[in-house]
């Protein structure tokens, strides 16, 4: 703190060059040039919304676009952005680094700090950290934003659940009441969202009362993990019920099987998060989410319903998709291990990981700590299962597609084998569902392969890419980090 930048500094790193100064800026008793920045190539979106915190556009429509999509209006210059398309703009959107609304409300988007003045700033201005979205995985996400087709995470979401049977499989009379079957799914579900969002969501389910009989038998759908016409039978099941099931203003459909079904024909309870183009048809409009639950789901319980649900929110598979039966079972989960829902569904650890909160809202942007310079802080961060207000994260951007992410974790329902520590994971947007997207990062002593002791307990050190995270003590609320980064 206290640092003074010389009125003469000028950047050549990043290939940024040419910088003109403007003026400068005093925050706190730091005083720091300001640039503008000249249409050269950049080094990522870190780099960009340093100077353009709403991102830029090629065009004033491309900028339009941009905020009928829920972002802050994104400044257009042309040249810059024609210089960084290639590489940040792979779909072609006509904008790069765009912000959602509010993100930067306080920042004079024609200013910006000089980076590398030897104190590293836990800045609440978020926009460097949120890593944008590639969307390696149509419709699913593990950068910002969300795509805008996936269920809303804030509210009350209105959800149709129908039963259906077969003809060689009848709902027996044990089972004839859905409504009453439903709960020991919709609870499990409802407990498990309730927590993860601090409240911020809940669901509205309506059960139908009485069972779809489908038209063939349960062997002819091929609902089986070695492939089949999923989204042709949950469509089916739509169209059945339809002259007797209201869809208006329904934003999920779930389809349950006759809980009587072996595991053996129906062993798998595959997501649906579709776009307009494949939406589930129904007399009252589109649907575009829905989830199956099958035999897997009947024997797991909700924690498969849960991580369904997860993709139909955006989020990615965390385990590895490449896995084949017969290589070792800890393979399947090499990249979080026991870590979020998404990764290991049922398991010990299964509390939703810092970034995944924040990417859908229930980690704010003020409760995170964006560290983008080089130098050393220290701050505290409160405990992730926390609902008290105050930083829950720190986020220290490495490249434009990667980020490390530090949370404080503790022991309670979902995470049965946390240690009070600190996490760190690994967030690459540039890789796919399945594929690693993100990863929990060991300390030197960690060797247990679902990661069950990769927590950093006081007094621990683990470092990545020239970033020192330490676990520097216990505090009321969390726990005291210090974090340093060398000089780029």
């Amino acid at each position: 703190m206290g640092a003074h930048v010389g009125l003469t500094r000028r950047r050549a790193a990043a290939g940024l060059t040419g910088v003109v100064l403007v003026g400068t800026l005093s925050l706190g008793g730091i005083t720091t040039t300001t640039q503008a920045i000249p249409d050269s190539p950049s080094t990522s979106c870190a780099e960009i919304t340093k100077t353009f915190p709403r991102g830029i556009a090629v065009s004033n429509k491309a900028a339009e676009r941009a905020v009928r999509q829920g972002f802050e209006r994104p400044q257009v210059r042309k040249a810059l952005y024609r210089s960084n398309a290639k590489r940040l703009d792979k779909r072609q959107r006509g904008y790069l680094c765009p912000v959602r609304p509010d993100a930067n409300a306080d920042i004079d988007s024609t200013l910006a700090p000089e980076p590398g003045s030897g104190a590293l700033s836990p800045s609440t201005n978020v926009a460097p950290c949120r890593l944008p979205d590639l969307r390696s995985t149509p419709n699913l996400t593990v950068g910002f934003p969300v795509p805008p087709e996936r269920l809303p995470s804030l509210g009350s979401i209105p959800v149709s659940v129908l039963y259906v049977d077969f003809p060689d499989f009848p709902a027996l009379p044990g089972m004839l009441d859905p409504v009453v079957h439903f709960t020991s799914f919709g609870s499990g579900v409802d407990a498990f969202f309730e927590n993860m969002s601090y409240g911020k969501l809940s669901f509205n389910w309506s059960v139908h009362p009485t069972y779809i009989r489908m038209p063939s038998a349960i062997a002819d759908y091929g609902i089986s993990r070695r492939g089949g016409q999923f989204d042709a039978f949950m469509q089916e099941v739509i169209s059945q019920s339809d002259p007797i099931v209201d869809f208006s203003g329904k934003q999920a459909v779930v389809v349950v099987l006759n809980p009587s079904v072996p595991e053996s024909l129906a062993d798998v309870s595959p997501a649906f998060p579709h776009s307009q183009v494949n939406a589930f048809r129904t007399d009252e409009g589109p649907v575009l989410n829905g989830t199956l639950v099958a035999g897997d789901a009947q024997r797991i319980g909700a924690s498969v319903v849960n991580h369904e649900f997860g993709h139909l929110f955006g989020l990615t598979d965390l385990y590895n998709l490449s896995w084949r039966p017969g290589e070792a079972y800890t393979e399947q989960f090499k990249y979080s291990g026991w870590f979020d829902f998404m990764s290991y569904a049922p398991g010990r650890a299964r509390e939703m990981l810092g970034w995944n909160r924040w990417l859908l809202g229930w980690v704010p942007d003020e409760e995170v700590r964006c560290l983008v310079d080089a130098g050393s802080v220290d701050l505290e961060i409160n405990s992730l299962s926390s609902p008290t207000k105050g930083p829950k994260l720190a986020v220290i951007p490495l490249d434009s597609t990667r980020g490390l992410v530090v949370e404080s974790r503790q022991r309670g329902f979902y995470c049965d084998i946390c240690q009070d520590g600190v996490l760190v994971t690994l967030i690459d947007t540039g890789k796919g569902t399945g594929e690693g997207p993100i990863q929990v990062i060991r300390k030197p002593t960690s060797t247990e392969p679902l990661f069950a002791d990769a927590i950093l307990v006081p007094g621990d050190v683990v470092s990545f890419e020239g970033i020192t995270i330490e676990n520097a003590a216990r505090s009321a609320s969390g726990h005291a980090i210090r974090v340093s980064r060398g000089a780029s």
